[in-house]
């Protein structure tokens, strides 16, 4: 096997070759200084050529963790599994009291994920802790500088969340987003879908992650409603009869894209009214499927989003509800729970819809002529099937 070629030209194949949209057998990747020329099909049962890579596996550029909290990478086995949505969400608060910020952590995360074939990231920020190690990452981040105001006066939080905003090292690369529904006030809702029409970004909302989210709009119960109420005063956010989702997407009509986040408790109904709302390149469903299991025990309906052809991506959550930051963690455990989901589809999930939530596609998410993706090596898979298995790694090649 050769090695790189003059002008850094590199010809590489694999048994596959997914390309951001598709397997190809019978293919090769060639490279110039680490961009994309092309991807030549060749004829069934082609010779080795001199100068070609060949590698055993399947060749796909750089994953794209859509969700990630890397300022909380210090609360790694911090937190407990399985204690739902409401207890998860006051021992995080509690738990950032007692547990210094650590930097160290962050760029330990950062390093881990692009030895896993990370190349982008979007990722939650509630404050500047975690910018330095963002600008000096090889990973590409969009950063969703989060915003809750728990229904107090909104405009001192919002004035902060724009300080943050252009604090933010790297330009172009930073949103203003709301954390959740439940979380949020629609006064603040406005603001922040404003300021998106203004600078024409995604924002990210954790979305129906727990059932007392829509209990608390229907009804104004739940145990949501009880820990608003009991840390925060009444709130009143009953909907007549509308999911937090339906009550929520109208108030943000003007952002470009929305990033819904986690999605466990999203219904046919809220699908519908979605794509009543909003044309299918306007929005992205991101899965955290081992976050959804270390805190609730429970997946997403991951068959209705595939019937209804809604675009998925793949995150990881945070090292608070996740015991790593591996999208292929992530892929294996959505194989095994839906096989529906087949590996072609989990792959674009994983970069393609991924660059495209993030809005990065004309950068990366694919191996098309001119982009700059990175390249990983998946190894040890079932290629018979086309299955991850419990022995698949990820190695970067560019």
């Amino acid at each position: 096997m050769k090695q790189k070629q003059k002008n850094d030209m590199r010809k590489i194949r694999a048994q596959y070759i997914f390309d951001g949209f598709r397997l190809r057998k019978n293919a090769m990747l060639v490279l110039s200084n680490s961009k994309v020329v092309s991807v030549v099909d060749l004829p069934e049962n082609s010779k080795e050529e001199a100068g070609v890579e060949f590698y055993n596996g399947i060749l796909c550029p750089g994953f794209v963790n859509a969700h990630c909290h890397l300022e909380l990478s210090h609360l790694e086995s911090h937190i407990p599994q399985g204690t739902g949505l409401p207890a998860f969400v006051s021992a995080v608060s509690q738990t950032r009291i007692t547990q210094k910020f650590s930097l160290e952590t962050c760029k330990k995360a950062d390093e881990y994920m692009a030895a896993q074939g990370i190349v982008a990231v979007g990722d939650i920020s509630n404050s500047a802790d975690s910018f330095p190690v963002k600008a000096q990452s090889p990973i590409a981040y969009h950063t969703f500088v989060e915003l809750f105001d728990l229904f107090r006066d909104s405009t001192p939080i919002y004035t902060q969340g724009k300080e943050l905003f252009r604090a933010y090292p790297i330009k172009n690369r930073v949103s203003l987003s709301p954390h959740a529904p439940y979380s949020c006030s629609n006064k603040l809702l406005a603001k922040i879908s404003a300021h998106a029409a203004e600078y024409e970004y995604s924002v990210s909302i954790h979305n129906q992650e727990h059932e007392s989210e829509n209990e608390l709009f229907q009804q104004g119960t739940g145990l949501l409603y009880d820990m608003i109420r009991k840390n925060h005063g009444d709130v009143n956010l009953v909907s007549r009869a509308k999911s937090s989702l339906q009550s929520t997407l109208s108030k943000l009509e003007a952002c470009a894209h929305i990033l819904f986040v986690h999605n466990i408790y999203t219904s046919e109904k809220d699908i519908a009214f979605l794509q009543q709302m909003r044309e299918r390149d306007s929005y992205t469903f991101v899965l955290c499927p081992r976050s959804n299991m270390y805190i609730n025990a429970l997946l997403p309906p991951v068959e209705m989003f595939l019937t209804h052809a809604i675009p998925m991506a793949i995150g990881t959550d945070s090292l608070a509800s996740n015991t790593s930051l591996s999208i292929l963690d992530e892929l294996q455990c959505l194989q095994n729970a839906f096989p529906a989901f087949t590996l072609e589809k989990l792959l674009q999930a994983a970069t393609y819809n991924g660059a495209c939530a993030l809005q990065m596609q004309s950068k990366i998410g694919s191996f098309t002529s001119g982009k700059k993706p990175g390249v990983i090596l998946l190894e040890h898979l079932d290629l018979l099937q086309l299955r991850i298995t419990s022995q698949t790694k990820v190695r970067v090649l560019v």
